[in-house]
Formats: structure tokens, sequence, C-alpha cells
């Protein structure tokens, strides 16, 4: 289906706008080093937009792709684009937000909150029964939207955001949140298309 690799081809691109921005961020011409808490938060950017972006393309090409076509309704595609490109914008938004971490933090946690709404339409409204893929990322994304929120309600009326530590918990979240993704999605990641 051709609007399905449209769409692809449109969050690949925004995913490596996204990428380039926050490496223009990590790496300032004007300044003379990176920022230590730029660097935290730019890896836990990529931590956790190699899976999105491996995910979202591997569900793009499992329900529509190679002339498969098992998504339950006609309106699949378009919920799935538009759900998509948002979680591309927070990509967006998160790159452009590097250097400061409380953004970052809250952006971090809007994205997770996005993708949980995104796999309850996939799984529950769109998408054929046979996958339970997506309902593995809701739980995930679930559970670390909640932790990290927790994590967001201690930090600041105790004042610890303004630390520092905040980009390293986002980190430890994000990365974790990853390879919990991969350690129960795995046979999805790996599978052939189709």
């Amino acid at each position: 289906m051709r609007s399905v690799e449209h769409l692809q081809e449109l969050y690949s691109v925004v995913v490596a706008i996204a990428l380039s921005l926050a490496v223009d961020r990590l790496l300032p011409v004007s300044r003379s080093g990176v920022r230590v808490h730029t660097l935290v938060l730019t890896i836990a950017l990529l931590v956790t937009l190699i899976p999105f972006y491996h995910g979202a393309l591997r569900h793009l090409d499992e329900v529509y792709g190679q002339g498969g076509g098992r998504a339950a309704h006609g309106f699949s595609v378009l919920l799935d684009f538009l759900l998509l490109f948002l979680e591309s914008c927070l990509f967006l938004a998160l790159a452009t937000s590097v250097t400061r971490a409380t953004t970052f933090a809250w952006l971090f946690l809007a994205l997770l909150a996005l993708d949980v709404v995104w796999a309850y339409s996939t799984r529950f409204l769109t998408a054929s029964s046979e996958e339970a893929t997506q309902e593995t990322w809701l739980k995930v994304n679930c559970f670390f939207a909640c932790l990290l929120l927790a994590i967001l309600v201690v930090m600041f009326p105790v004042g610890w955001a303004t630390t520092g530590s905040l980009a390293y918990m986002v980190l430890a979240v994000a990365a974790t949140r990853t390879a919990a993704d991969y350690a129960f999605s795995w046979r999805f990641y790996a599978a052939a298309p189709g």
C-alpha cells in the first residue's frame, strides 16, 4: 500500500531531522565543550528513538505491508498516520529540548502517554486481533510513564529536579524502558515482515 510507504518515509525523515537537531544541540559551534547533561539527554533520546522507529516501521509492515492488509478497519491507516506523525513531532520537540532536562522529562512523559494511546488504538480499535505486540507496548509504556511521573512528582517538590540528577533519572527510565521493550517483544522485532 503506497500510503503506508509514504507514512514510513515521512516518519523516517522526521526522525532523521530529530537526530540532527539533537546532535546540533549536543555539539554547538559557539561552545568549547559538550555539556554532560545534554549528552545524557541525547543518549536518552537515542535509546528511545531506536525502538520507537523500529517498532513503528515493523507495525506498518506487518499490518499493511506486502499486500497483507490485516487492518480491521479502513480508517486504520489514517489513525496510524495521525498518531505516528504526532509521535514524530514529539521526537522533534525532545531533540530541541536536550539542553533543558525539565522540559525533556515532561515531553518524554507525553511521548510515552501518546504511545499508550497509539498502542491501545491499534491493538483494540484498528489492528487485527492476531498481534499482541501492541498490548505489550501498551503495558511497557504505561508502566514507565507512571514511573517517570512518580519520579517527577517526587523530584520537583523536594528540589532535586534542579540538581542535575533529573537527566540521569530520565536516561535510566529510557534505557530500562528500551531494554524491557526489546526483551518482551523481541520475536516481533526480529521476525521478517509478513
